[in-house]
C-alpha cells in the first residue's frame, strides 16, 4: 500500500488526476453552455444580478435559500453575462468536488487504482454532471461538505495536532450550511460520526482530553468552531427577526432545513394510515433507487439490499482489523464507513416527523453518494483476496450505479419563447407578475439589469443591451398570469397615468401546469377594456397559442383620454 508521500511524488498519478479533472471540467462546461436554464435557475440569477447591495439583500430575502450561493453567483457575474458564466460556479465546484473526493480516498490510505477509479466514477456520473451545471446552490454545498469530510479525516488522523485542519473543518461546515440549509442535516451527521470514532478510539479520546484539558485550551483548539457557530447563529437570528437577511421560509414554517413538504414530495413522507415499518421499508427502497438504476425491483428487496449494505459498513467499521493499516488510517476508514448510515438514520427520523422527503430529491441528498462510494472502496480494499482486477471490476459496477440518469426536466425548463425584445419599441414598458418576470429575465439574461425604484407596490427595473432599453414593472403580488383579478386594471391604469405611458404591455407566460388566463382572447380583451374604460384605453391581444401558451396584451391610452 502506497504512502501519501509516494503518491504526491508520482508524475503518472498527477498526470492521470489532471486528465480526469480536465475532462470533467470541459464536459460540464460544454453541457452548461448549451442546455439552457430552468425557472428556479432564472430566479437565482435574477437575485444575484441586482445592481446595488441593498436591493440584493432584499431579493435574497425573498428566497428560501441562505446567502452564500447568491454572493458567489454575484461575484461571477462581474465576468460578464455570457451563457456559460452563470453555471460556472457550479461547474467549478463540481470539478473541485471530484478532486476533493480523490484526496479523501488518498487520506484513507487506498491504492492508486482506487483513487483514480473513484474520481473517474464521480466525473462520469450523470447525476453529478447535472447537479454540476444547474445554477443552484446544491453543488457548492456538496463541495464544502466533502472538504469538511476530508479535514475530519485529517483531524482524527493527526490526533488533533493540526490546528489548521480543525479550523478548516468548521469553516467548510459553516460555508456548506450558508449555501443550502439541507447541509445542516449532513453537518450533524458528520459531527456525530466524528465524535463516535473519537469515543471508540482510546488514543483519540486521550488526545481530545489533552486538547480540551482546560477552558482556555478548549477555546484555543476549537476557536474556529465557536466563531463559525456564532456566525451561523447570528445569520439565523437576523433572518428570524425580520432583519436585513429575512428569509420568509424561516418565518413562515419555522423550518430552517428547508424541508417543507411540497405536494409532489408527500409520497415520501409518513402517510396518515401508513405503519412505521411500511414507511421505513419504502424509505430505504426509495433511497436505494436514487443511487442505482434498479428502479423496478420490489421495495422489500431493495430495502433488504440497503440494509445489508449499511450493516456491512457498520460491522466492518466496528471490526476493522488490518496489519497494513496504521491507527490513523483505521480511524479515517471507520469514519467513512459509519457516516452514510448515520446520515440516513437522521433522514429517516426527519421523514417519520414529516420534515424530510426521504428518497424524494437526489440533488438535496447527493452528498450520500460520494460517502457511499468511498465506503465501497474501503470494503473492497479490506477483502483478503484483493487484486487490481477485483478493484477495477468493482469500480465498473459502481460506475454503472453512478450513472443513474437524473431527468433534466426536474429542474423546470423555461418555456421556449420567441425573443420578445426583438418585437418591442425602444423604451417599451412591460407589466409582469413576479414569476413571469423571472421567466422573461431568464430568456434575456444577457441584458444588464438595473433597479430603479419601488413605488405603489410595483418594482421598476430597467434592462439594457447596448443602446436598447426595456422598462419592467414587476407586481410581486401577481402570480403567473392572473390579469383578470380585481385590482390589476386599477394598477395598470394608475401606472400609465403616473408614468404618463401611452402603451403598456402585459406579459403572460405559463408556469408548469398552471393555466395561462391571458390566452383567452375575448375574455381578456373584453374584461380589461371594460375594467379600464373602453373610451380611454384600447386593449389588443397580440399573441395567442394553445390553452397553456404564451400571451401578450397591449394596452394603449387613447389620445382623447388626455394625461
Amino acid at each position: 500500500m502506497n504512502t501519501d508521500s509516494k503518491r504526491k511524488d508520482s508524475p503518472a498519478l498527477i498526470i492521470a488526476i489532471s486528465v480526469i479533472l480536465l475532462c470533467a471540467f470541459c464536459l460540464r462546461l460544454g453541457f452548461a453552455a448549451t442546455r439552457g436554464i430552468g425557472f428556479d435557475e432564472a430566479w437565482d440569477i435574477f437575485v444575484s444580478r441586482q445592481d446595488n447591495l441593498a436591493q440584493f439583500f432584499k431579493a435574497v430575502s425573498s428566497t428560501s435559500h441562505p446567502l452564500g450561493f447568491y454572493a458567489l453567483l454575484r461575484a461571477f457575474s462581474l465576468l460578464g453575462y455570457a451563457q456559460y458564466i452563470d453555471p460556472l460556479p457550479s461547474v467549478i465546484c463540481g470539478t473541485l468536488s471530484i478532486f476533493i473526493f480523490g484526496q479523501i480516498l488518498g487520506a484513507l490510505g487506498l491504492p492508486r487504482l482506487s483513487i483514480l477509479s473513484g474520481m473517474a466514477i464521480l466525473a462520469m456520473s450523470q447525476s453529478h454532471i447535472l447537479i454540476s451545471v444547474i445554477v443552484r446552490p446544491y453543488m457548492l454545498a456538496i463541495c464544502c461538505m466533502l472538504a469538511s469530510l476530508y479535514y475530519a479525516i485529517e483531524i482524527i488522523s493527526s490526533r488533533f495536532s493540526r490546528q489548521l485542519s480543525i479550523d478548516l473543518f468548521w469553516a467548510y461546515l459553516t460555508a456548506a450550511c450558508l449555501s443550502h440549509f439541507s447541509a445542516l442535516l449532513f453537518s450533524s451527521a458528520l459531527v456525530s460520526a466524528t465524535l463516535l470514532v473519537i469515543l471508540a478510539n482510546e488514543d483519540l479520546r486521550v488526545s481530545l482530553a489533552k486538547s480540551a484539558f482546560s477552558i482556555q485550551g478548549f477555546c484555543y483548539k476549537f476557536r474556529a468552531a465557536l466563531v463559525c457557530l456564532l456566525i451561523f447563529a447570528t445569520y439565523l437570528f437576523l433572518t428570524s427577526q425580520g432583519g436585513l437577511f429575512t428569509t420568509p421560509h424561516l418565518l413562515a414554517t419555522k423550518d430552517p432545513l428547508q424541508l417543507t413538504p411540497y405536494r409532489y414530495l408527500k409520497p415520501y413522507l409518513l402517510q396518515p394510515n401508513q405503519s412505521v415499518l411500511d414507511f421505513i421499508i419504502h424509505a430505504i427502497a426509495a433511497e436505494f433507487h436514487l443511487f442505482t438504476p434498479l428502479s423496478n425491483i420490489p421495495a422489500l428487496f431493495a430495502a433488504l439490499l440497503g440494509v445489508l449494505l449499511a450493516g456491512a459498513m457498520t460491522i466492518k467499521a466496528v471490526n476493522l482489523r488490518s496489519p497494513a493499516l496504521n491507527a490513523a488510517s483505521k480511524a479515517g476508514r471507520q469514519l467513512v464507513l459509519i457516516l452514510a448510515p448515520i446520515a440516513f438514520l437522521l433522514l429517516l427520523i426527519l421523514g417519520l416527523m414529516g420534515k424530510y422527503p426521504v428518497g424524494g430529491e437526489l440533488r438535496q441528498q447527493f452528498f450520500l453518494f460520494p460517502c457511499l462510494l468511498a465506503a465501497v472502496f474501503v470494503l473492497v480494499d479490506s477483502l483478503p483476496t484483493r487484486s487490481a482486477w477485483g478493484i477495477a471490476l468493482c469500480a465498473l459496477a459502481a460506475l454503472n450505479l453512478a450513472t443513474q440518469p437524473l431527468d433534466d426536466e426536474e429542474f423546470g425548463k423555461l418555456p421556449q419563447l420567441t425573443k420578445l425584445s426583438t418585437q418591442l419599441e425602444p423604451g417599451a414598458s412591460l407589466y409582469l407578475g413576479r414569476w413571469t418576470a423571472f421567466t422573461f429575465f431568464g430568456q434575456h439574461r444577457d441584458w444588464k439589469l438595473s433597479f430603479v425604484e419601488e413605488q405603489e407596490g410595483l418594482q421598476h427595473y430597467v434592462m439594457r443591451l447596448n443602446d436598447r432599453l426595456i422598462n419592467l414593472y414587476i407586481d410581486p403580488t401577481l402570480y403567473f398570469s392572473q390579469f383578470l383579478s380585481s385590482n390589476i386594471p386599477d394598477k395598470t391604469r394608475a401606472l400609465m397615468q403616473s408614468r404618463n405611458l401611452s402603451k403598456l404591455l402585459l406579459v403572460g407566460f405559463p408556469q408548469g401546469r398552471m393555466k395561462c388566463e391571458i390566452c383567452n382572447r375575448s375574455q381578456l380583451q373584453n374584461g380589461l377594456a371594460k375594467a379600464l374604460g373602453s373610451d380611454k384605453f384600447k386593449v389588443t391581444v397580440q399573441r395567442e397559442r394553445t390553452p397553456n401558451g404564451e400571451g401578450f396584451a397591449l394596452i394603449e391610452r387613447l389620445s382623447s383620454a388626455g394625461a
